[in-house]
């Protein structure tokens, strides 16, 4: 009764809404969405949707899911490609993360490009190894295996993409020692070599540098705004 109850106030239809008209236009079928993030093609949904089996000793945000990219260019046939097929995480170490896919994100300068990270050490930090997580990177039109960006030697905790294509902010964090670091990357070289930016504490707050000053691009898309070589 539990999981029926779950699962009739976790339904819910995605729909594009007209803001001119307020016409409603369902999309897809209904589904136990956990999120959805549009490309900024316009084109592109990535979608997470929650199916069973269901767990009872952790929250909903480690159910099983199916991610999805829905491409929506036809409004009246929505094409999908599966992204991932994430089992159920009830067993991820404390502090620690799932294995497979996670950090899901759109590259803010092309059209339709996703960006992942994927854990090496089984998302322990206890274990001991060189790398902790690899960023892989998959384009439109999703039907090729994913290519290996570079690897970290600590947690992945996101990108912020840069004005000039292919340049982008990558941002690690060691759960162990409370300890970030910033790294400057070029995404479309063959071999990236991140070269480091920042290496603090995060409890540091006077050698903190802050955080990068943004702007919006045509796309609806958030990048750190340059000056040349410089950023603010």
């Amino acid at each position: 009764h539990d999981e029926d109850l779950f699962d009739y106030d976790a339904a819910s239809q995605l729909a594009f809404v007209d803001a001119a008209t307020a016409a409603i236009t369902p999309l897809g079928k209904p589904g136990n969405y956990e999120s959805l993030s549009a490309a900024p093609d316009g084109q592109h949904i990535l979608v997470a949707a929650i199916h069973k089996p269901y767990s009872y000793v952790t929250t909903s945000d480690r159910f099983p899911q199916e991610v999805e990219v829905w491409d929506v260019s036809d409004r009246s046939r929505v094409l999908t490609h599966t992204i991932a097929s994430l089992l159920l995480a009830d067993r991820v170490p404390i502090g620690g993360v799932p294995v497979g896919p996670r950090e899901f994100s759109w590259r803010a300068t092309e059209p339709a490009t996703l960006v992942w990270a994927e854990a090496l050490d089984g998302g322990d930090w206890n274990v001991k190894v060189p790398a902790r997580d690899k960023i892989m990177l998959l384009k439109a039109p999703f039907n090729s295996p994913a290519a290996e960006v570079t690897r970290l030697e600590q947690r992945y905790v996101g990108f912020s993409w840069c004005e000039q294509p292919g340049i982008a902010l990558l941002n690690e964090y060691d759960f162990n020692r409370h300890w970030r670091r910033n790294f400057l990357i070029d995404v479309d070289d063959q071999q990236p070599k991140p070269r480091l930016l920042w290496d603090l504490s995060t409890d540091e707050k006077y050698a903190n540098p802050g955080t990068p000053v943004r702007r919006q691009l045509a796309n609806g898309a958030w990048v750190v705004r340059q000056e040349r070589h410089s950023i603010y």
